[in-house]
């Protein structure tokens, strides 16, 4: 009997030992090394903090990273399966990282990019109500593709950092606005877009940071695009900020400077097609770039409305009521000019230099009203 009894308290002390060796170690898959020979992860990867996946490793079912923990991927190989970092959990980029198609973003999280890019072979989804966090200068390249933003998902950059979207579609569904798409931490919070069609659901303020247009940026929809912002932004060299048809662009800074939107050069445009411009009563003054209406556009202030200091390239007066019709030249350099006969204007085919017209072929001995004008491909 009382061997019986010693056997059962060694067991039960036993039993102690290992409950008390399993919760002081964390028992996990240990950081996956393909730097000397490949490694293929065929089931989900359920890393823990601290752990790598470096450089030929090929996730074929994804990864989950644990909330509060860190993992560091520099692996040359594009990531396939769900990609879960519960909210709380942080991914940080050694290298470029590539996004199979049709990757599943199960949870919001952070990442640190320290300065890599993540690279879309698809679309890819922020899930309801989730935030995706940038902390350090981050590249999302879409190639193409669509980010969508599922109700209430946002993306918000950290003070300092740069976060730049490129190639792709932003598309929300639906988002108030105390809790924007894209949403910068503080006043040098930078967003940067290149190449880029927001598909905006619903009204969108950018209230923090600076926002820099590369390339073609065209803001779609029927919504509002809501500046308030007291940092400058930029639109750049050869770099056109769009607004089409049924939205507006309503400058509204916390403040009354009316010089935050910057055209680098005259190669800076902003474009409005049937869209509205609106600001407050302090205005917007703009400069060196070029401001284009096309169709009916409508300008609104709180106050006064008023156009000044605007340069026109080239004006006549008979050109207001006389023209019947105009067609530019496959190379942009020459137009011409058809009118009604008896009228003062001169028909025939114009050079334009970007600030003067100057007749350079006359057809005014053509008889009867000119209604219609056509260009040779040549």
């Amino acid at each position: 009997m009382k061997t019986t009894k010693n056997i059962i308290f060694k067991t039960i002390l036993l039993c102690l030992s290992l409950l008390a060796y399993y919760h002081t170690y964390d028992i996990h898959a240990a950081s996956l090394d393909g730097t000397s020979n490949p490694v293929w992860q065929t089931t989900q990867w359920a890393s823990a903090n601290g752990d790598s996946a470096l450089g030929y490793v090929k996730f074929l079912k994804g990864f989950d990273i644990p909330a509060g923990a860190s993992v560091t991927l520099e692996t040359s190989k594009s990531i396939d399966g769900p990609v879960d970092l519960n909210d709380f959990g942080t991914l940080i980029l050694q290298r470029h990282l590539t996004l199979a198609p049709d990757i599943i973003l199960e949870n919001g999280g952070t990442i640190d990019g320290r300065a890599h890019d993540i690279i879309l072979e698809g679309n890819l989804t922020i899930p309801e109500g989730k935030n995706l966090h940038i902390t350090s200068t981050t590249a999302i390249d879409g190639n193409g593709n669509t980010l969508y933003l599922e109700p209430h998902a946002n993306i918000s950059v950290d003070n300092n950092v740069t976060l730049t979207l490129r190639n792709m579609r932003v598309k929300n569904t639906r988002n108030n606005l105390a809790n924007p798409i894209i949403r910068p931490s503080g006043h040098r919070a930078h967003i940067a877009l290149q190449n880029v069609e927001l598909a905006l659901a619903d009204d969108f303020i950018f209230r923090d940071g600076q926002l820099f247009i590369n390339d073609d940026v065209l803001v779609t929809g029927s919504s509002v695009f809501s500046y308030r912002s007291t940092q400058e932004s930029y639109i750049c060299d050869a770099s056109t900020l769009g607004f089409d048809k049924n939205t507006t662009f309503f400058y509204y800074p916390s403040t009354t400077d009316n010089h935050l939107i910057q055209m680098q050069n005259r190669t800076s445009t902003l474009y409005f097609d049937s869209a509205t411009l609106l600001t407050t009563h302090v205005g917007m003054r703009l400069s060196h770039g070029t401001l284009c209406f096309d169709n009916s556009v409508t300008l609104s202030s709180a106050a006064q409305t008023a156009i000044t200091s605007l340069t026109l390239p080239a004006s006549t007066a008979a050109l207001v009521t006389d023209v019947n019709a105009v067609a530019w030249s496959p190379d942009g350099r020459h137009v011409a000019i058809g009118a009604s006969k008896g009228t003062g204007v001169e028909q025939g085919v114009y050079s334009f230099d970007g600030s003067t017209l100057t007749l350079v072929a006359s057809q005014a001995s053509i008889g009867g009203n000119v209604n219609a004008l056509s260009w040779s491909p040549d």
